[in-house]
Protein backbone atom coordinates (compact mmCIF):
# COMPACT_ATOMS: atom_id res chain seq x y z
CA UNK A 1 0.00 0.00 0.00
CA UNK A 2 1.21 3.35 -0.84
CA UNK A 3 0.25 6.15 1.54
CA UNK A 4 1.06 10.05 0.97
CA UNK A 5 1.01 12.91 3.35
CA UNK A 6 1.32 16.06 2.22
CA UNK A 7 1.85 19.43 4.57
CA UNK A 8 1.75 22.95 3.68
CA UNK A 9 5.72 24.20 3.58
CA UNK A 10 5.80 28.09 2.64
CA UNK A 11 3.26 29.88 1.05
CA UNK A 12 3.67 28.33 -2.45
CA UNK A 13 5.30 24.88 -1.19
CA UNK A 14 4.20 21.92 0.36
CA UNK A 15 6.37 18.66 2.18
CA UNK A 16 5.02 15.59 1.06
CA UNK A 17 5.99 12.27 2.65
CA UNK A 18 5.77 8.90 1.00
CA UNK A 19 4.63 5.60 2.68
CA UNK A 20 5.04 1.91 2.00
CA UNK A 21 3.85 -0.79 3.35
CA UNK A 22 4.06 -4.44 3.11
CA UNK A 23 3.58 -7.51 5.26
CA UNK A 24 4.04 -5.57 8.22
CA UNK A 25 6.96 -3.74 6.98
CA UNK A 26 7.31 -0.28 5.97
CA UNK A 27 9.50 1.74 3.66
CA UNK A 28 9.28 5.55 4.24
CA UNK A 29 11.21 8.31 2.24
CA UNK A 30 11.60 10.89 4.26
CA UNK A 31 13.42 13.24 1.71
CA UNK A 32 10.08 15.89 2.00
CA UNK A 33 9.58 16.39 -1.99
CA UNK A 34 8.32 19.75 -2.35
CA UNK A 35 5.82 21.17 -4.96
CA UNK A 36 4.89 24.63 -5.83
CA UNK A 37 1.45 24.91 -6.94
CA UNK A 38 1.59 28.41 -8.06
CA UNK A 39 3.92 27.54 -10.81
CA UNK A 40 0.87 26.34 -12.86
CA UNK A 41 -0.62 30.01 -12.40
CA UNK A 42 2.23 32.60 -12.64
CA UNK A 43 5.64 31.53 -12.49
CA UNK A 44 6.62 35.52 -12.37
CA UNK A 45 5.04 35.89 -9.31
CA UNK A 46 7.21 33.45 -7.62
CA UNK A 47 10.21 35.52 -5.57
CA UNK A 48 13.79 34.62 -6.30
CA UNK A 49 14.21 33.33 -2.78
CA UNK A 50 11.36 30.90 -3.26
CA UNK A 51 12.95 30.18 -6.97
CA UNK A 52 16.44 28.58 -5.25
CA UNK A 53 14.31 26.75 -2.79
CA UNK A 54 11.61 25.71 -5.41
CA UNK A 55 11.05 21.74 -5.14
CA UNK A 56 8.94 19.14 -7.67
CA UNK A 57 5.99 20.32 -10.04
CA UNK A 58 2.74 18.59 -9.38
CA UNK A 59 3.52 16.86 -12.81
CA UNK A 60 7.11 16.03 -11.19
CA UNK A 61 5.47 14.81 -8.09
CA UNK A 62 2.77 12.59 -9.77
CA UNK A 63 5.46 10.60 -12.37
CA UNK A 64 7.31 10.24 -8.79
CA UNK A 65 4.60 8.55 -7.09
CA UNK A 66 3.57 6.40 -9.86
CA UNK A 67 7.46 5.23 -10.22
CA UNK A 68 7.47 4.25 -6.49
CA UNK A 69 4.23 2.85 -7.45
CA UNK A 70 5.34 0.71 -10.22
CA UNK A 71 8.49 -0.69 -8.11
CA UNK A 72 6.70 -1.55 -5.13
CA UNK A 73 4.15 -3.63 -7.16
CA UNK A 74 6.88 -5.62 -9.07
CA UNK A 75 9.70 -5.76 -6.11
CA UNK A 76 7.65 -5.91 -2.63
CA UNK A 77 6.06 -9.60 -3.47
CA UNK A 78 9.59 -11.10 -4.63
CA UNK A 79 10.74 -9.85 -1.59
CA UNK A 80 8.00 -11.03 0.51
CA UNK A 81 8.18 -14.57 -0.98
CA UNK A 82 12.16 -14.82 -0.53
CA UNK A 83 11.55 -13.66 2.72
CA UNK A 84 9.41 -16.46 3.25
CA UNK A 85 11.19 -19.20 1.65
CA UNK A 86 14.02 -18.09 4.40
CA UNK A 87 11.67 -19.59 6.98
CA UNK A 88 11.13 -22.74 5.35
CA UNK A 89 14.90 -23.15 4.78
CA UNK A 90 16.00 -22.14 8.66
CA UNK A 91 13.45 -24.60 9.92
CA UNK A 92 14.85 -27.26 7.37
CA UNK A 93 18.19 -26.43 8.31
CA UNK A 94 17.36 -26.85 11.83
CA UNK A 95 15.89 -30.44 11.01
CA UNK A 96 19.13 -31.79 9.15
CA UNK A 97 20.89 -30.90 12.25
CA UNK A 98 18.84 -32.38 15.17
CA UNK A 99 18.71 -35.28 12.87
CA UNK A 100 22.52 -35.66 12.32
CA UNK A 101 22.97 -35.72 15.79
CA UNK A 102 20.42 -38.45 16.56
CA UNK A 103 21.62 -40.72 14.08
CA UNK A 104 24.69 -40.54 15.52
CA UNK A 105 23.53 -40.75 19.63
CA UNK A 106 21.67 -43.63 18.50
CA UNK A 107 24.35 -45.23 17.41
CA UNK A 108 26.94 -44.64 20.53
CA UNK A 109 24.18 -45.12 23.14
CA UNK A 110 21.69 -48.00 21.24
CA UNK A 111 18.17 -45.63 21.71
CA UNK A 112 17.11 -42.69 20.62
CA UNK A 113 17.00 -39.73 23.71
CA UNK A 114 13.30 -38.50 25.19
CA UNK A 115 13.25 -35.15 23.30
CA UNK A 116 9.52 -35.24 23.73
CA UNK A 117 9.60 -35.68 27.23
CA UNK A 118 7.51 -39.08 27.63
CA UNK A 119 9.16 -40.20 30.82
CA UNK A 120 8.63 -37.00 32.42
CA UNK A 121 10.44 -34.68 34.14
CA UNK A 122 12.25 -31.24 32.60
CA UNK A 123 14.04 -32.04 29.66
CA UNK A 124 15.46 -28.31 28.81
CA UNK A 125 18.81 -29.02 28.74
CA UNK A 126 18.07 -32.09 26.33
CA UNK A 127 16.42 -29.42 23.77
CA UNK A 128 18.92 -27.09 24.12
CA UNK A 129 21.60 -29.66 23.53
CA UNK A 130 20.39 -30.63 20.41
CA UNK A 131 19.63 -26.99 19.41
CA UNK A 132 15.65 -27.38 18.90
CA UNK A 133 14.49 -23.63 17.85
CA UNK A 134 11.29 -22.35 17.40
CA UNK A 135 9.51 -22.38 14.61
CA UNK A 136 8.71 -19.10 13.95
CA UNK A 137 4.82 -17.25 13.83
CA UNK A 138 2.43 -18.27 10.92
CA UNK A 139 -1.28 -18.40 10.42
CA UNK A 140 -3.09 -21.38 9.21
CA UNK A 141 -5.93 -21.30 6.75
CA UNK A 142 -8.50 -20.76 9.20
CA UNK A 143 -6.65 -17.46 10.11
CA UNK A 144 -5.28 -18.01 13.63
CA UNK A 145 -2.23 -17.36 14.17
CA UNK A 146 0.33 -19.39 16.08
CA UNK A 147 3.12 -17.71 17.95
CA UNK A 148 6.95 -19.47 17.78
CA UNK A 149 7.30 -22.12 19.79
CA UNK A 150 10.41 -24.50 20.45
CA UNK A 151 7.62 -27.19 21.80
CA UNK A 152 8.13 -31.34 20.63
CA UNK A 153 5.09 -32.92 21.20
CA UNK A 154 4.76 -37.12 20.25
CA UNK A 155 2.04 -36.62 18.10
CA UNK A 156 1.56 -34.08 15.21
CA UNK A 157 -1.45 -31.28 15.90
CA UNK A 158 0.24 -28.73 13.16
CA UNK A 159 0.39 -25.89 15.61
CA UNK A 160 4.03 -25.06 15.50
CA UNK A 161 7.39 -26.30 17.09
CA UNK A 162 8.38 -30.00 16.44
CA UNK A 163 6.71 -33.96 16.37
CA UNK A 164 9.52 -36.23 17.08
CA UNK A 165 8.82 -40.17 15.95
CA UNK A 166 11.14 -41.75 18.85
CA UNK A 167 10.62 -45.55 17.59
CA UNK A 168 11.51 -44.38 14.36
CA UNK A 169 14.25 -41.42 15.53
CA UNK A 170 12.87 -38.64 13.14
CA UNK A 171 11.89 -35.38 14.29
CA UNK A 172 9.75 -33.62 11.67
CA UNK A 173 8.34 -29.99 11.63
CA UNK A 174 4.62 -30.17 13.59
CA UNK A 175 3.17 -27.84 10.61
CA UNK A 176 0.51 -27.10 8.07
CA UNK A 177 1.74 -27.50 4.68
CA UNK A 178 2.13 -23.90 3.15
CA UNK A 179 2.81 -22.42 6.35
CA UNK A 180 4.41 -19.47 5.29
CA UNK A 181 4.89 -19.70 1.77
CA UNK A 182 1.28 -20.76 1.18
CA UNK A 183 2.20 -23.04 -1.99
CA UNK A 184 1.19 -26.31 -0.61
CA UNK A 185 3.00 -28.15 -3.44
CA UNK A 186 6.51 -26.62 -2.57
CA UNK A 187 6.25 -26.38 1.09
CA UNK A 188 5.65 -29.89 2.09
CA UNK A 189 5.57 -30.66 6.03
CA UNK A 190 3.15 -33.84 6.97
CA UNK A 191 4.39 -36.76 5.01
CA UNK A 192 8.18 -36.77 5.41
CA UNK A 193 9.12 -32.89 6.04
CA UNK A 194 10.64 -33.38 2.94
CA UNK A 195 11.02 -29.42 1.02
CA UNK A 196 12.12 -29.75 -2.67
CA UNK A 197 13.29 -26.17 -3.64
CA UNK A 198 12.46 -24.66 -7.12
CA UNK A 199 16.10 -25.73 -7.93
CA UNK A 200 15.58 -29.78 -6.98
CA UNK A 201 12.53 -29.20 -8.92
CA UNK A 202 14.07 -29.14 -11.94
CA UNK A 203 16.62 -31.76 -11.69
CA UNK A 204 13.68 -33.84 -11.12
CA UNK A 205 11.51 -32.82 -13.94
CA UNK A 206 14.79 -33.03 -16.22
CA UNK A 207 15.40 -36.93 -14.91
CA UNK A 208 18.57 -36.24 -12.94
CA UNK A 209 16.92 -37.68 -9.99
CA UNK A 210 13.74 -39.19 -8.98
CA UNK A 211 10.83 -37.78 -7.11
CA UNK A 212 12.95 -39.64 -4.15
CA UNK A 213 15.29 -37.31 -4.75
CA UNK A 214 17.91 -40.23 -5.71
CA UNK A 215 20.49 -39.23 -8.83
CA UNK A 216 19.40 -41.43 -11.80
CA UNK A 217 23.29 -42.20 -12.62
CA UNK A 218 23.86 -45.68 -13.19
CA UNK A 219 25.49 -46.40 -10.11
CA UNK A 220 25.09 -50.12 -9.87
CA UNK A 221 26.05 -49.82 -13.59
CA UNK A 222 23.04 -51.53 -15.10
CA UNK A 223 22.81 -49.53 -18.06
CA UNK A 224 25.14 -51.40 -20.21
CA UNK A 225 24.83 -54.70 -21.97
CA UNK A 226 27.71 -56.77 -22.07
CA UNK A 227 28.44 -60.08 -21.02
CA UNK A 228 30.08 -61.81 -17.66
CA UNK A 229 33.53 -59.74 -18.11
CA UNK A 230 34.62 -56.99 -20.34
CA UNK A 231 37.07 -54.11 -20.55
CA UNK A 232 35.07 -51.22 -22.25
CA UNK A 233 35.57 -48.00 -23.49
CA UNK A 234 34.30 -45.55 -21.38
CA UNK A 235 31.52 -44.36 -23.44
CA UNK A 236 29.94 -47.25 -23.44
CA UNK A 237 29.23 -46.99 -19.49
CA UNK A 238 26.95 -44.32 -19.48
CA UNK A 239 27.51 -41.49 -16.75
CA UNK A 240 30.90 -42.73 -15.92
CA UNK A 241 34.58 -40.78 -16.95
CA UNK A 242 37.82 -42.87 -16.19
CA UNK A 243 41.66 -41.25 -15.38
CA UNK A 244 43.14 -44.45 -16.97
CA UNK A 245 45.00 -43.27 -20.39
CA UNK A 246 43.63 -46.39 -22.08
CA UNK A 247 40.05 -44.84 -21.35
CA UNK A 248 39.44 -48.67 -20.86
CA UNK A 249 36.55 -49.50 -17.69
CA UNK A 250 36.31 -53.15 -16.33
CA UNK A 251 32.83 -54.94 -16.31
CA UNK A 252 32.64 -58.03 -14.07
CA UNK A 253 28.72 -59.29 -14.18
CA UNK A 254 27.29 -60.93 -11.13
CA UNK A 255 28.88 -64.62 -10.12
CA UNK A 256 31.91 -64.13 -12.47
CA UNK A 257 34.86 -66.03 -10.67
CA UNK A 258 32.41 -66.40 -7.88
CA UNK A 259 32.08 -62.68 -6.71
CA UNK A 260 28.62 -61.69 -6.30
CA UNK A 261 27.54 -57.89 -7.27
CA UNK A 262 25.58 -56.25 -4.45
CA UNK A 263 23.05 -54.49 -6.67
CA UNK A 264 22.07 -55.98 -10.01
CA UNK A 265 23.98 -57.84 -12.13
CA UNK A 266 27.55 -55.72 -13.02
CA UNK A 267 30.01 -54.48 -10.71
CA UNK A 268 33.71 -52.94 -11.65
CA UNK A 269 37.12 -52.85 -10.90
CA UNK A 270 38.83 -50.21 -10.57
CA UNK A 271 41.85 -51.18 -11.99
CA UNK A 272 41.52 -52.24 -15.07
CA UNK A 273 44.81 -52.31 -17.14
CA UNK A 274 46.47 -50.01 -14.93
CA UNK A 275 45.38 -48.18 -11.49
CA UNK A 276 43.06 -45.43 -11.92
CA UNK A 277 39.94 -43.53 -10.71
CA UNK A 278 36.89 -43.68 -12.15
CA UNK A 279 34.51 -40.09 -11.37
CA UNK A 280 31.32 -38.58 -12.18
CA UNK A 281 30.50 -34.90 -12.87
CA UNK A 282 27.00 -34.55 -11.29
CA UNK A 283 25.04 -31.52 -11.25
CA UNK A 284 23.96 -30.25 -7.53
CA UNK A 285 22.07 -27.58 -5.75
CA UNK A 286 24.00 -25.46 -3.69
CA UNK A 287 22.78 -26.16 -0.22
CA UNK A 288 21.95 -29.13 -0.23
CA UNK A 289 22.78 -32.06 1.68
CA UNK A 290 23.41 -35.23 -0.35
CA UNK A 291 23.78 -38.72 1.46
CA UNK A 292 26.68 -40.47 -0.82
CA UNK A 293 26.89 -44.52 -0.58
CA UNK A 294 29.16 -46.66 -2.12
CA UNK A 295 30.30 -50.63 -1.66
CA UNK A 296 33.98 -51.75 -2.13
CA UNK A 297 35.37 -54.89 -2.33
CA UNK A 298 38.90 -56.43 -2.61
CA UNK A 299 39.88 -58.97 -5.10
CA UNK A 300 42.84 -61.05 -4.38
CA UNK A 301 43.41 -59.68 -0.52
CA UNK A 302 42.98 -56.53 1.33
CA UNK A 303 42.44 -53.76 -1.19
CA UNK A 304 42.53 -50.05 -0.18
CA UNK A 305 40.58 -47.04 -2.48
CA UNK A 306 38.70 -43.91 -1.76
CA UNK A 307 35.77 -41.60 -2.57
CA UNK A 308 36.79 -38.06 -3.48
CA UNK A 309 34.89 -35.25 -3.61
CA UNK A 310 36.09 -32.31 -5.84
CA UNK A 311 39.69 -33.70 -5.57
CA UNK A 312 39.49 -34.02 -1.65
CA UNK A 313 39.42 -37.12 -0.07
CA UNK A 314 36.09 -37.53 1.92
CA UNK A 315 36.08 -41.60 2.81
CA UNK A 316 38.95 -44.05 2.51
CA UNK A 317 37.62 -48.19 1.89
CA UNK A 318 39.84 -50.87 2.97
CA UNK A 319 38.35 -54.28 2.54
CA UNK A 320 38.93 -57.61 2.04
CA UNK A 321 38.00 -60.32 -0.75
CA UNK A 322 35.38 -62.10 1.50
CA UNK A 323 32.46 -59.76 1.68
CA UNK A 324 31.38 -55.95 0.79
CA UNK A 325 31.70 -53.46 2.91
CA UNK A 326 29.67 -50.30 2.07
CA UNK A 327 30.54 -46.63 3.18
CA UNK A 328 28.06 -43.51 4.04
CA UNK A 329 28.96 -40.04 3.71
CA UNK A 330 27.22 -37.16 3.77
CA UNK A 331 27.89 -33.83 1.73
CA UNK A 332 26.75 -30.42 1.78
CA UNK A 333 26.79 -28.67 -1.42
CA UNK A 334 28.47 -25.19 -0.94
CA UNK A 335 27.38 -22.17 -2.07
CA UNK A 336 27.81 -21.97 -5.85
CA UNK A 337 28.80 -25.00 -6.59
CA UNK A 338 26.60 -26.46 -8.98
CA UNK A 339 28.77 -28.96 -10.30
CA UNK A 340 30.22 -31.62 -8.13
CA UNK A 341 32.79 -34.20 -8.91
CA UNK A 342 32.73 -37.76 -7.01
CA UNK A 343 35.75 -39.86 -8.03
CA UNK A 344 36.37 -43.41 -6.84
CA UNK A 345 39.76 -43.61 -6.96
CA UNK A 346 42.60 -47.06 -6.57
CA UNK A 347 45.03 -46.31 -3.95
CA UNK A 348 46.51 -49.96 -2.54
CA UNK A 349 45.96 -53.60 -4.19
CA UNK A 350 47.08 -56.94 -2.54
CA UNK A 351 48.15 -57.92 -6.20
CA UNK A 352 51.40 -57.23 -7.25
CA UNK A 353 49.67 -56.35 -10.87
CA UNK A 354 48.76 -52.90 -11.75
CA UNK A 355 45.55 -54.65 -13.45
CA UNK A 356 44.11 -56.06 -10.01
CA UNK A 357 42.54 -54.43 -7.19
CA UNK A 358 39.60 -52.38 -5.82
CA UNK A 359 35.75 -53.73 -6.96
CA UNK A 360 33.17 -51.49 -6.72
CA UNK A 361 29.18 -51.46 -7.16
CA UNK A 362 26.14 -49.17 -5.87
CA UNK A 363 27.12 -45.87 -5.82
CA UNK A 364 24.40 -44.26 -4.87
CA UNK A 365 23.64 -40.18 -4.60
CA UNK A 366 20.69 -38.96 -2.64
CA UNK A 367 19.20 -35.59 -1.41
CA UNK A 368 18.30 -35.79 2.19
CA UNK A 369 18.24 -32.09 2.83
CA UNK A 370 17.46 -28.66 0.91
Amino acid sequence: MIYVEINKFKRYYYKVKVVITFNGGKFMNNNNLRFNKEKFINNNSISSSDKKNRGFTMIELLVVIAIIGTLSATATPKLIKELRKGKVAKIQHNLGVIRSRLSLDETLLDKFPDLAGEEGGDNTDLLETYSIEATPVFTDEDGITHPETNQVLDSRDNTGGWFYDRTEGDIYANLPNGAYTYDEEYEIWDEDSSIISEEVQVLVDSGIIDENGVYQNNGSFEDIITGNFSILNADLVPDWNTTATDNKIEVWGNDFQAVNATDGNYFIELNANQVASLYQDIETVPGTTLEISVSHRGRTGEDTASLSINGTEAVTMIDGNTEWGTYIYEYEVPEGQTVTTFSLDSIASASSSLSVGNFIDNFNIKVIGD
